[in-house]
């Protein structure tokens, strides 16, 4: 039983908002790019929100204990909600978003089992929280990198949406074309040969994606990509480049290539530039002979 301070909660008006919330949250879940949006919004809302009703929770008790259990309550939700996001970003890379709404509905049959083992066997639950609290504080690093990613795909692809919207209502307007902010090695290089462009990509396959940065001339690229500690600048000359071609995505764009024996797989922005196929462009026609 809840004590008196959640009391609340049976009111109507609460009532009624949580209702509307919950059939949007069901809907927006399971709805291509849509989700991925929902699931950036939602990392400033689920984690406060599950440190917030804790807190209420332990009103009256002692206040080291109460720091604990906010910490807890924070960090198992956030736990969840970056595996969430990590596994429904991998599931439209590797799906296409077409098991996206299957993994939805997995989620919400996993929350009503979960509510009825808080409920009627608590011990239970508490078991299987403990094990996904281990099970990712070894995989955090990971995590992290990917929630990393998540969020900036997502955020990004919200952004594009938005200047969709605005370039339909507004015919002449153009975006402002944002500079990409280089680490160091590609700076120096940049400004001592002043390629024609550069942006922000992903590198990697798609479940070892990293954040990376390109460099692009007339006949050649750098690549600049942080592995842990040891970052590493790569440059190739078009004409040393096989296999070329792009792949489009709802979220990113893809550009394929391999060149000295190893296979890239860049992930481009939507919107930003210079996009996938501008660089495929500069490659096609640096590889022409004069």
């Amino acid at each position: 039983m809840l004590g008196p301070e959640f009391d609340v909660l049976a009111s109507w008006p609460v009532l009624v908002v949580a209702g509307v919330l919950l059939v949007v949250e069901i809907v927006a879940d399971k709805i291509p790019a849509v989700d991925h949006v929902w699931d950036a919004v939602h990392t400033f809302v689920r984690t406060p929100g599950a440190m917030v009703v804790v807190a209420v929770m332990m009103q009256g008790q002692d206040v080291t204990w109460q720091v604990i259990a906010i910490l807890v309550a924070g960090g198992v939700a956030f736990v969840a909600h970056a595996g969430k996001a990590t596994a429904r970003v991998a599931s439209t890379k590797t799906t296409a978003a077409t098991a996206n709404a299957f993994i939805s509905a997995a989620e919400d049959v996993f929350v009503a089992v979960g509510s009825v083992l808080a409920a009627f066997y608590p011990v239970v639950l508490g078991a299987l929280v403990l094990a996904a609290l281990l099970a990712g504080a070894i995989f955090s690093p990971k995590l992290v990198r990917a929630f990393r990613i998540s969020w900036a795909v997502s955020s990004n692809y919200l952004r594009y949406l938005c200047r969709k919207l605005r370039r339909r209502l507004e015919p002449g307007w153009r975006p402002k074309r944002k500079a990409v902010n280089l680490p160091p090695p590609l700076q120096d290089l940049a400004l001592a040969e002043a390629p024609l462009g550069a942006a922000r990509v992903l590198e990697g396959k798609y479940g070892r994606r990293r954040m990376g940065y390109l460099l692009v001339w007339r006949d050649r690229l750098a690549l600049y990509v942080k592995r842990v500690v040891k970052a590493k600048v790569r440059g190739y000359y078009y004409k040393e480049l096989e296999d070329v071609y792009v792949g489009e995505d709802t979220l990113l764009d893809r550009l394929f290539f391999a060149a000295r024996g190893r296979s890239y797989v860049l992930s481009f922005f939507k919107g930003q530039e210079p996009a996938a196929a501008d660089v495929a462009g500069l490659i096609a026609a640096g590889r022409a002979k004069p």
